[in-house]
Protein backbone atom coordinates (compact mmCIF):
# COMPACT_ATOMS: atom_id res chain seq x y z
CA UNK A 1 0.00 0.00 0.00
CA UNK A 2 1.54 3.34 -1.00
CA UNK A 3 2.30 5.84 1.75
CA UNK A 4 0.21 8.97 2.02
CA UNK A 5 1.91 12.15 0.94
CA UNK A 6 2.47 14.92 3.49
CA UNK A 7 -0.44 16.82 1.95
CA UNK A 8 -2.91 14.15 3.00
CA UNK A 9 -1.17 12.95 6.15
CA UNK A 10 -3.59 12.12 8.98
CA UNK A 11 -2.76 13.58 12.38
CA UNK A 12 -1.34 16.85 13.72
CA UNK A 13 0.77 18.84 11.28
CA UNK A 14 4.49 18.97 11.89
CA UNK A 15 5.78 22.13 13.48
CA UNK A 16 7.83 24.15 11.11
CA UNK A 17 11.08 25.62 12.36
CA UNK A 18 11.15 29.41 12.36
CA UNK A 19 13.46 30.78 9.68
CA UNK A 20 15.35 33.22 11.87
CA UNK A 21 17.45 34.31 8.90
CA UNK A 22 14.43 35.99 7.30
CA UNK A 23 12.60 36.94 10.50
CA UNK A 24 13.24 40.64 11.42
CA UNK A 25 14.54 39.70 14.85
CA UNK A 26 16.61 42.83 15.52
CA UNK A 27 13.75 45.09 14.39
CA UNK A 28 11.39 43.32 16.80
CA UNK A 29 13.86 43.60 19.68
CA UNK A 30 14.39 47.33 19.09
CA UNK A 31 10.64 47.95 18.94
CA UNK A 32 10.18 46.03 22.19
CA UNK A 33 12.96 48.00 23.94
CA UNK A 34 11.42 51.30 22.80
CA UNK A 35 7.99 50.24 24.01
CA UNK A 36 9.24 49.04 27.40
CA UNK A 37 11.27 52.20 28.02
CA UNK A 38 8.32 54.39 27.10
CA UNK A 39 6.25 52.43 29.60
CA UNK A 40 8.90 53.08 32.25
CA UNK A 41 8.81 56.78 31.31
CA UNK A 42 5.07 56.88 31.88
CA UNK A 43 5.37 55.04 35.20
CA UNK A 44 7.99 57.51 36.47
CA UNK A 45 6.13 60.57 35.22
CA UNK A 46 5.78 61.58 31.59
CA UNK A 47 7.86 62.09 28.50
CA UNK A 48 7.54 65.86 28.92
CA UNK A 49 9.25 65.71 32.33
CA UNK A 50 12.86 66.62 31.69
CA UNK A 51 14.08 64.97 34.88
CA UNK A 52 12.50 61.63 33.97
CA UNK A 53 14.14 61.69 30.54
CA UNK A 54 17.48 62.66 32.04
CA UNK A 55 17.28 59.86 34.60
CA UNK A 56 16.61 57.33 31.84
CA UNK A 57 19.47 58.52 29.63
CA UNK A 58 18.38 61.41 27.38
CA UNK A 59 21.10 63.17 25.40
CA UNK A 60 21.77 66.41 27.28
CA UNK A 61 24.76 68.39 26.02
CA UNK A 62 26.10 69.62 29.40
CA UNK A 63 26.03 66.12 30.87
CA UNK A 64 27.64 64.60 27.79
CA UNK A 65 30.33 67.26 28.05
CA UNK A 66 30.87 66.21 31.67
CA UNK A 67 31.72 62.67 30.51
CA UNK A 68 28.36 60.88 30.24
CA UNK A 69 28.98 59.77 26.64
CA UNK A 70 26.68 56.77 27.00
CA UNK A 71 23.77 59.20 26.63
CA UNK A 72 24.54 59.41 22.91
CA UNK A 73 23.39 55.78 22.66
CA UNK A 74 20.63 55.52 25.27
CA UNK A 75 18.78 58.56 23.89
CA UNK A 76 18.07 56.57 20.71
CA UNK A 77 15.70 54.26 22.62
CA UNK A 78 13.71 56.96 24.48
CA UNK A 79 10.63 58.85 23.28
CA UNK A 80 8.89 61.93 24.63
CA UNK A 81 5.29 61.05 23.77
CA UNK A 82 3.02 58.31 22.48
CA UNK A 83 2.78 59.99 19.06
CA UNK A 84 6.57 60.29 18.93
CA UNK A 85 6.90 56.57 19.67
CA UNK A 86 4.14 55.61 17.21
CA UNK A 87 5.61 57.53 14.27
CA UNK A 88 9.13 56.22 14.84
CA UNK A 89 7.80 52.73 15.51
CA UNK A 90 5.87 52.63 12.22
CA UNK A 91 8.89 53.88 10.28
CA UNK A 92 11.14 51.32 11.95
CA UNK A 93 8.65 48.53 11.26
CA UNK A 94 8.34 49.42 7.57
CA UNK A 95 11.97 50.11 6.71
CA UNK A 96 13.67 48.07 9.41
CA UNK A 97 12.31 44.78 8.09
CA UNK A 98 13.58 45.54 4.60
CA UNK A 99 16.98 46.72 5.81
CA UNK A 100 17.39 43.70 8.08
CA UNK A 101 16.57 41.33 5.21
CA UNK A 102 19.00 43.23 2.99
CA UNK A 103 21.99 43.52 5.32
CA UNK A 104 21.37 40.63 7.71
CA UNK A 105 20.79 40.76 11.46
CA UNK A 106 24.29 41.89 12.46
CA UNK A 107 24.67 44.31 9.56
CA UNK A 108 21.31 45.93 10.32
CA UNK A 109 22.07 46.17 14.06
CA UNK A 110 25.40 47.82 13.25
CA UNK A 111 23.75 50.31 10.86
CA UNK A 112 21.01 51.14 13.36
CA UNK A 113 23.30 51.78 16.32
CA UNK A 114 26.05 53.65 14.47
CA UNK A 115 23.46 55.82 12.67
CA UNK A 116 21.78 56.56 16.00
CA UNK A 117 25.14 57.51 17.50
CA UNK A 118 25.88 59.76 14.54
CA UNK A 119 22.52 61.45 14.99
CA UNK A 120 23.23 62.08 18.68
CA UNK A 121 26.77 63.24 17.91
CA UNK A 122 25.61 65.76 15.30
CA UNK A 123 22.98 67.08 17.72
CA UNK A 124 25.60 67.38 20.46
CA UNK A 125 28.04 69.05 18.07
CA UNK A 126 25.62 71.62 16.66
CA UNK A 127 23.63 72.58 19.79
CA UNK A 128 25.09 74.29 22.83
CA UNK A 129 22.17 73.36 25.12
CA UNK A 130 19.83 70.62 23.99
CA UNK A 131 17.92 67.62 25.26
CA UNK A 132 17.47 64.91 22.65
CA UNK A 133 15.52 61.64 22.57
CA UNK A 134 14.15 59.46 19.81
CA UNK A 135 15.02 56.88 17.17
CA UNK A 136 14.66 59.23 14.20
CA UNK A 137 18.42 59.59 13.67
CA UNK A 138 18.77 55.81 13.46
CA UNK A 139 15.72 55.57 11.17
CA UNK A 140 17.22 58.14 8.82
CA UNK A 141 20.33 55.96 8.90
CA UNK A 142 18.23 53.01 7.74
CA UNK A 143 16.87 55.11 4.86
CA UNK A 144 20.40 56.18 3.96
CA UNK A 145 21.66 52.59 4.00
CA UNK A 146 18.79 51.40 1.80
CA UNK A 147 19.37 54.30 -0.58
CA UNK A 148 23.05 53.36 -0.85
CA UNK A 149 22.15 49.73 -1.45
CA UNK A 150 19.76 50.59 -4.27
CA UNK A 151 22.41 52.89 -5.74
CA UNK A 152 24.96 50.06 -5.72
CA UNK A 153 22.37 47.68 -7.26
CA UNK A 154 21.17 50.20 -9.86
CA UNK A 155 22.25 48.08 -12.84
CA UNK A 156 20.96 44.77 -11.51
CA UNK A 157 18.21 43.36 -13.78
CA UNK A 158 14.90 42.86 -12.02
CA UNK A 159 15.82 44.76 -8.87
CA UNK A 160 13.98 48.02 -9.76
CA UNK A 161 16.78 49.78 -7.93
CA UNK A 162 16.28 53.19 -9.56
CA UNK A 163 12.61 53.24 -8.60
CA UNK A 164 13.34 52.16 -5.01
CA UNK A 165 16.16 54.69 -4.77
CA UNK A 166 13.79 57.47 -5.87
CA UNK A 167 11.25 56.42 -3.22
CA UNK A 168 13.90 56.49 -0.46
CA UNK A 169 15.26 59.88 -1.55
CA UNK A 170 11.72 61.30 -1.71
CA UNK A 171 10.84 60.05 1.79
CA UNK A 172 14.09 61.35 3.28
CA UNK A 173 13.60 64.72 1.60
CA UNK A 174 10.00 65.09 2.75
CA UNK A 175 10.94 64.12 6.31
CA UNK A 176 13.81 66.62 6.41
CA UNK A 177 11.55 69.33 4.98
CA UNK A 178 8.92 68.61 7.61
CA UNK A 179 11.59 68.91 10.29
CA UNK A 180 12.58 72.35 9.02
CA UNK A 181 9.07 73.78 9.43
CA UNK A 182 8.14 71.98 12.65
CA UNK A 183 9.42 73.19 16.04
CA UNK A 184 11.27 70.90 18.46
CA UNK A 185 12.48 68.56 15.69
CA UNK A 186 16.25 68.13 15.56
CA UNK A 187 17.21 68.04 11.89
CA UNK A 188 20.89 67.87 12.80
CA UNK A 189 20.25 64.47 14.36
CA UNK A 190 18.41 63.42 11.19
CA UNK A 191 21.28 64.56 8.96
CA UNK A 192 23.85 62.84 11.15
CA UNK A 193 21.99 59.55 11.06
CA UNK A 194 21.43 59.84 7.30
CA UNK A 195 25.14 60.44 6.69
CA UNK A 196 26.29 57.54 8.86
CA UNK A 197 23.74 55.12 7.40
CA UNK A 198 24.50 56.13 3.80
CA UNK A 199 28.21 55.47 4.16
CA UNK A 200 27.61 52.16 5.93
CA UNK A 201 25.11 51.15 3.25
CA UNK A 202 27.77 51.55 0.57
CA UNK A 203 30.33 49.69 2.65
CA UNK A 204 28.06 46.75 3.44
CA UNK A 205 26.38 46.40 0.02
CA UNK A 206 27.56 43.83 -2.51
CA UNK A 207 27.49 44.66 -6.19
CA UNK A 208 25.53 41.90 -7.91
CA UNK A 209 26.64 40.29 -11.19
CA UNK A 210 24.71 42.22 -13.87
CA UNK A 211 24.43 39.04 -15.97
CA UNK A 212 22.54 37.19 -13.24
CA UNK A 213 18.80 37.85 -13.28
CA UNK A 214 17.13 38.12 -9.88
CA UNK A 215 13.77 36.36 -9.91
CA UNK A 216 12.94 35.57 -6.26
CA UNK A 217 13.81 38.36 -3.87
CA UNK A 218 15.68 41.37 -5.25
CA UNK A 219 16.52 42.57 -1.73
CA UNK A 220 18.14 39.37 -0.48
CA UNK A 221 21.88 39.66 -0.88
CA UNK A 222 24.78 37.71 0.44
CA UNK A 223 26.38 39.39 3.43
CA UNK A 224 29.59 40.91 2.07
CA UNK A 225 33.06 39.86 2.98
CA UNK A 226 34.69 42.69 4.91
CA UNK A 227 37.69 43.72 2.84
CA UNK A 228 40.55 45.89 4.02
CA UNK A 229 38.96 48.95 2.41
CA UNK A 230 35.62 48.30 4.10
CA UNK A 231 37.31 47.78 7.44
CA UNK A 232 39.19 51.08 7.06
CA UNK A 233 35.99 52.95 6.19
CA UNK A 234 34.22 51.53 9.24
CA UNK A 235 37.17 52.43 11.46
CA UNK A 236 37.10 55.93 10.00
CA UNK A 237 33.40 56.25 10.81
CA UNK A 238 34.01 55.20 14.40
CA UNK A 239 37.01 57.52 14.71
CA UNK A 240 34.99 60.44 13.30
CA UNK A 241 32.29 59.69 15.87
CA UNK A 242 34.81 60.16 18.69
CA UNK A 243 36.36 63.24 17.05
CA UNK A 244 32.97 64.86 16.61
CA UNK A 245 32.05 64.18 20.23
CA UNK A 246 35.30 65.73 21.46
CA UNK A 247 34.76 68.73 19.19
CA UNK A 248 31.33 69.20 20.74
CA UNK A 249 32.95 69.45 24.16
CA UNK A 250 35.45 72.10 23.08
CA UNK A 251 32.78 74.32 21.49
CA UNK A 252 30.26 74.05 24.32
CA UNK A 253 29.95 77.53 25.85
CA UNK A 254 29.89 78.26 29.54
CA UNK A 255 26.30 77.65 30.58
CA UNK A 256 24.12 77.48 33.65
CA UNK A 257 23.45 73.76 33.41
CA UNK A 258 27.12 72.80 33.49
CA UNK A 259 27.61 75.07 36.50
CA UNK A 260 24.58 73.46 38.15
CA UNK A 261 26.04 69.97 37.76
CA UNK A 262 29.34 71.10 39.25
CA UNK A 263 27.45 72.58 42.20
CA UNK A 264 25.66 69.26 42.73
CA UNK A 265 29.02 67.50 42.83
CA UNK A 266 30.29 69.97 45.46
CA UNK A 267 27.13 69.45 47.51
CA UNK A 268 27.65 65.69 47.39
CA UNK A 269 31.18 66.26 48.72
CA UNK A 270 29.88 68.54 51.51
CA UNK A 271 31.56 71.60 49.99
CA UNK A 272 28.81 74.21 50.34
CA UNK A 273 30.95 77.28 49.74
CA UNK A 274 32.13 76.19 46.28
CA UNK A 275 28.63 74.91 45.53
CA UNK A 276 27.20 78.39 46.21
CA UNK A 277 29.82 79.95 43.92
CA UNK A 278 28.82 77.61 41.09
CA UNK A 279 25.10 78.20 41.73
CA UNK A 280 25.61 81.96 41.63
CA UNK A 281 27.43 81.64 38.28
CA UNK A 282 24.69 79.31 37.01
CA UNK A 283 22.02 81.91 37.72
CA UNK A 284 24.09 84.66 36.12
CA UNK A 285 24.05 82.59 32.93
CA UNK A 286 20.48 81.25 33.21
CA UNK A 287 18.16 83.33 35.37
CA UNK A 288 15.22 80.89 35.17
CA UNK A 289 17.13 77.83 36.38
CA UNK A 290 14.76 76.66 39.12
CA UNK A 291 17.06 73.89 40.36
CA UNK A 292 19.77 76.44 41.16
CA UNK A 293 17.37 78.52 43.26
CA UNK A 294 16.19 75.39 45.05
CA UNK A 295 19.73 74.25 45.90
CA UNK A 296 20.66 77.74 47.10
CA UNK A 297 17.60 77.65 49.33
CA UNK A 298 18.60 74.24 50.74
CA UNK A 299 22.13 75.42 51.52
CA UNK A 300 20.96 78.67 53.09
CA UNK A 301 18.43 76.79 55.23
CA UNK A 302 21.15 74.42 56.46
CA UNK A 303 23.29 77.47 57.33
CA UNK A 304 20.45 78.98 59.36
CA UNK A 305 19.52 81.81 56.96
CA UNK A 306 15.83 80.94 56.96
CA UNK A 307 14.38 84.13 55.45
CA UNK A 308 16.93 84.12 52.61
CA UNK A 309 16.26 80.41 52.05
CA UNK A 310 12.51 81.00 51.77
CA UNK A 311 13.15 83.79 49.27
CA UNK A 312 15.28 81.47 47.10
CA UNK A 313 12.68 78.73 47.31
CA UNK A 314 10.06 81.23 46.17
CA UNK A 315 12.05 81.81 42.99
CA UNK A 316 12.30 78.03 42.52
CA UNK A 317 8.52 77.76 42.75
CA UNK A 318 8.00 80.64 40.33
CA UNK A 319 10.39 79.44 37.63
CA UNK A 320 9.62 75.77 38.12
CA UNK A 321 5.86 75.97 37.59
CA UNK A 322 6.17 75.60 33.80
CA UNK A 323 9.48 73.79 33.33
CA UNK A 324 10.19 71.69 36.40
CA UNK A 325 7.24 70.42 38.38
CA UNK A 326 9.37 68.12 40.53
CA UNK A 327 11.63 70.93 41.76
CA UNK A 328 8.60 73.16 42.31
CA UNK A 329 6.97 70.51 44.50
CA UNK A 330 10.14 70.02 46.57
CA UNK A 331 10.54 73.78 46.98
CA UNK A 332 6.96 74.21 48.24
CA UNK A 333 7.39 71.34 50.68
CA UNK A 334 10.62 72.79 52.10
CA UNK A 335 9.07 76.28 52.35
CA UNK A 336 6.20 74.93 54.43
CA UNK A 337 8.63 73.14 56.74
CA UNK A 338 10.76 76.27 57.22
CA UNK A 339 7.71 78.41 58.07
CA UNK A 340 6.54 76.14 60.89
Amino acid sequence: MPELSDKYQIGPPQLRAVNWQNFPLVTAIILLINLVLYGVTRILGSGSDIHVLLDLGAMFTPRVAEGEYWRLATAVFLHASASHLLLNGLALFMFGKLAEKTFGHMGFAFIYMLSGLYGSMFSFLMHSIAIGVGASGAIFGILGALGSYFLVQRNTPGAKAWFNLAIVVLMAGVSLGYGLITPHIDNWAHLGGLLGGSVLGIVLSTRSDPHVKITENPFKVKYPTITVIRSLVILFLIAFLFIGSLAGITRLPDNGYTRLFKAQEYIAEGNQSDALIELNKALELERSLSDAYYLRGVILAEQGHISDAISELGYAVRYGQFTNSETRTKAIKLMLELRK
